[in-house]
């Protein structure tokens, strides 16, 4: 299968090294353009599935040009890089649906990585659901089981706030504009929205209930939205002895930050926290998972 990738770089040769890099890849036809007028002339005679920008550019920066962009080809998929802190870009990202945000400079194996999982992302989600649903069927089949009144309609629409909800986390922390603490206590809020999630297989899971749960991943996504340096305390006062623990957290933030994990492991990280060491270690790819996420940093021995 080909892709098709634009670069949006005003520095020629940023711009010629990322062309350049991509095109040793069979699977990657690639357009170059140095300015948002350039994309967007691109966007109206081409279909791309993947458009890298820079932020900070002439004309209009490159989250605005992304958001024109979107009106011409609405599926299209995106990663912004930048190579200055700014206040407001990683929330205005948020909004427009980034699907990944790298800072400058950055490895040519980071911008692979990133560019691969956004692109195979539908792949690796199909992938995953095979793995957990060995253990942990699907909500749909579940709840059609126990006569819960959901339409398909209805979940498709609460899955679609539940991975936005993630995804606007994922992109906070690789922008570096969450930090650690406030992390902890959106994360906190995820699991027990996730928790909640859960309760759609039972058949008490009422309208009213299933409206709050849309409502709570809506928050997430316009609080991560409105994210600013000032931070945002999300952490509630007292936590409760099954939340992740502060260092479990850490490692895993971290993780998240450098790339290590793709944002659909990141979806998957509270259901495997929580499933029994016995259910993990009885499928080789579960406890596989849980040990990228959660696991303990693995120590170089002194030599």
């Amino acid at each position: 299968m080909s892709w098709a990738i634009l670069i949006v770089e005003d520095d020629p040769t940023l711009r010629d090294i990322l062309v350049t890099t991509l095109e040793d890849y069979d699977q990657y036809l690639v357009y170059g353009a140095s300015s948002p007028s350039e994309a967007l002339a691109l966007a109206r005679e081409n279909i791309f599935d993947l458009v890298v920008t820079d932020v900070r550019m002439d004309e209009m920066d490159g989250i605005q040009c992304l958001q024109q962009m979107r009106f011409i080809q609405p599926d299209l998929r995106s990663i912004v890089i930048t190579g200055y802190a700014s206040d407001d870009a990683p929330g205005r990202a948020i909004r427009v649906e980034a699907e990944d945000y790298l800072f400058k400079p950055f490895g040519i194996a980071q911008f692979l990585t990133a560019v691969e999982r956004v692109l195979e992302v539908e792949k690796e989600k199909t992938f995953y659901e095979q793995v957990v649903g060995a253990v942990n069927h699907s909500l749909k089949a579940l709840a059609r089981m126990a006569g819960t009144a959901i339409s398909q309609a209805e979940l498709a629409s609460l899955e679609r706030l539940r991975d936005r909800a993630f995804q606007s986390l994922y992109v906070a922390i690789r922008s570096g504009m969450l930090v650690q603490g406030d992390g902890l206590g959106m994360w906190d809020r995820l699991e027990q929205l996730e928790a909640d999630r859960e309760q759609l297989k039972t058949p008490g899971f009422h309208g009213k209930e299933r409206q709050a749960l849309a409502d709570g991943y809506r928050h997430v996504v316009e609080l991560m939205a409105a994210l600013s340096r000032a931070g945002l305390r999300a952490q509630s006062a007292s936590r409760k002895p099954h939340q992740v623990s502060v260092p479990d957290f850490n490692r895993f933030f971290r993780r998240i930050k450098s790339g290590e994990l793709s944002i659909e492991q990141v979806k998957l990280a509270p259901f495997l926290r929580q499933l029994s060491a016995e259910a993990r270690t009885a499928n080789p790819e579960l406890e596989q998972l849980y040990e990228k996420a959660w696991g303990a940093d693995v120590k170089t021995p002194v030599s």
